[in-house]
């Protein structure tokens, strides 16, 4: 699954798009560890976006930052 996610994120086509997946999967890991009490899958997201192909992203983690910011204030 930590490749899956990877692959998810990194194949998605423009700026915008990478942003609303690495939100969604952030969402999904939350709902897994908090909700669902699901750490092995909680892990695998996690494991998923800390690798290089995920993380060398600026642009979008910069994003995903933004637009976190706009809604929680």
């Amino acid at each position: 699954m930590t490749h899956w996610v990877a692959t998810l994120v990194v194949s998605a086509g423009d700026l915008g798009t990478r942003g609303k997946v690495l939100s969604k999967l952030i969402e999904l890991a939350d709902v897994l560890s908090d909700k669902l009490g699901n750490l092995v899958s909680f892990m695998a997201i996690m494991e998923g976006l800390a690798l290089p192909q995920v993380i060398l992203n600026h642009g979008v983690w910069f994003l995903v930052v933004l637009v976190t910011l706009l809604f929680v204030v």
